[in-house]
C-alpha cells in the first residue's frame, strides 16, 4: 500500500514539475500580436501602418504586418508600435518578432531600428526573427518595435510572441511539490517523519 501511495503521490509531482518548468506560450496576453486587426487595435502606434503586399524582404507572416516606408535616400524619422502587457505572472519570458530594416538601394547595413521589451532592444536588419530575454517583476512590460535615429528607409514587423520560460516555480514551503514531499515522507514513516525501509 505505500508503494503504491508513494508512486501516486511520485507521479503527481513529476507532472506538476514538468508542467511547471515547461515553457509556457503568454503570446494570448498580447493583443492582435500579428496586426490583422489593425495597427490601432491594441497598439499604441507613431507613424506606422499596416501593409498587406508580398515584399520579399518584409517580415509577413499571415495576411497582414506592421511598417515605415520612405522614399530613399530619405530617412524615416522616430517611430514606434508598442503595447503595454499587464497581469502577466513574474517570471523570465522571451520576447520574439519577425523583423526588418533596411537601406533600400544600397548596400550599407541599417542602423537604429528595434525590438524590445522593457529596457532590452536588439537591433534589426536582415528579416528573421528576433529574440529578447527579459525578467518581469512587477506583472507588466511593454513591447514594441521602433526606430531612432536610423539610416533606414524602410522597417517592418510581424507575429510578435511572447513565451514564459522559468515556468514560474513558485519557492514557497506551501507549494504542490513540497506538500507532495511532505506527502511522501508522511507515508512512508508510519506518520513519525521518519521514512520506512521496505
Amino acid at each position: 500500500m505505500k508503494r503504491l501511495l508513494y508512486s501516486i503521490i511520485l507521479a503527481f509531482i513529476c507532472m506538476y514539475a514538468f508542467a511547471q518548468f515547461n515553457p509556457t506560450n503568454c503570446t494570448s496576453w498580447v493583443i492582435n500580436p500579428s496586426f490583422e486587426s489593425g495597427i490601432d487595435d491594441g497598439w499604441t502606434n507613431s507613424g506606422m501602418k499596416t501593409q498587406t503586399n508580398d515584399e520579399s524582404s518584409a517580415a509577413k507572416t499571415g495576411w497582414t504586418y506592421a511598417e515605415k516606408w520612405v522614399e530613399a535616400p530619405n530617412t524615416l524619422p522616430d517611430s514606434y508600435v508598442q503595447q503595454t502587457i499587464k497581469g502577466l505572472p513574474n517570471g523570465t519570458y522571451e520576447l520574439s518578432a519577425t523583423c526588418h530594416a533596411e537601406v533600400q538601394g544600397t548596400s550599407t547595413a541599417p542602423t537604429g531600428v528595434f525590438l524590445f521589451a522593457g529596457e532590452e532592444v536588439v537591433e534589426v536588419s536582415a528579416t528573421k526573427r528576433y529574440k529578447i530575454n527579459i525578467t518581469i517583476e512587477s506583472g507588466e512590460v511593454t513591447i514594441g518595435f521602433k526606430c531612432v535615429n536610423t539610416n533606414a528607409n524602410w522597417m517592418t514587423v510581424d507575429h510578435f510572441q511572447l513565451i514564459k520560460t522559468d515556468g514560474g516555480l513558485r519557492t514557497s514551503a506551501a507549494t504542490p511539490l513540497n506538500r507532495g514531499l511532505m506527502a511522501i515522507n508522511l507515508a512512508t514513516s508510519g506518520g513519525t517523519g521518519n521514512p520506512l525501509s521496505w
